[in-house]
């Protein structure tokens, strides 16, 4: 999936909702890991949502499940797309019980809080793109969380990661001009 000429073959739809904003800049992480490997994370829509209710939601530890709550919240993200078209990003102040990120694939969301490591929506976004924990500490999707034992300045996907994202209908190829 790697570009030789680092211009991206493939691009990855998200839209951004913000009921808290995060402390790191989350959306430039994910832009560098997915680029490293030849695909464009192109936001779509960027919202601020007023639901204070909802700055703190209870969340299931099964990423299967959902909570009332993250119904509520997943009830936001657009429907424009269509179910694997895009992935919708939802900026919190907490969850509970707390976690740095939450995903849900049947949803195509994924939740953050406002305090979480910077390459939280990156590996949030890897479990909704099919992508399973590693435990090596290079990778984005390492268990203990990107960020806590990074060997290197940004993770990054295997291969058989990056042939889960390209089956998993997220991707979309870009077309030449």
């Amino acid at each position: 999936m790697s570009s030789s000429s680092n211009k991206p073959l493939y691009e990855i739809n998200l839209h951004l909702r913000t009921l808290m904003k995060p402390k790191e800049n989350q959306l430039s992480s994910l832009k560098r890991v997915f680029k490293l490997h030849g695909i464009k994370i192109v936001v779509k829509s960027n919202r601020k949502v007023n639901k204070k209710d909802l700055l703190v939601v209870k969340v299931s530890g099964d990423t299967t499940q959902t909570t009332e709550e993250q119904d509520e919240l997943f009830a936001i993200a657009p429907d424009g797309d269509g179910p694997g078209r895009s992935i919708t990003a939802f900026f919190i102040q907490a969850t509970d019980p707390p976690f740095w990120g939450v995903s849900n694939r049947e949803k195509s969301c994924v939740i953050i809080v406002n305090d979480a490591k910077k390459w939280t929506l990156a590996h949030e976004i890897g479990h909704v793109l099919g992508l399973d924990h590693t435990s090596s500490v290079s990778r984005l999707m390492c268990e203990s969380g990107p960020g806590n034992k990074l060997v290197r300045s940004v993770p990054v996907l295997g291969w058989p990661e990056l042939v889960t994202i390209g089956n998993s209908g997220f991707l979309q190829k870009i077309e030449d001009d």
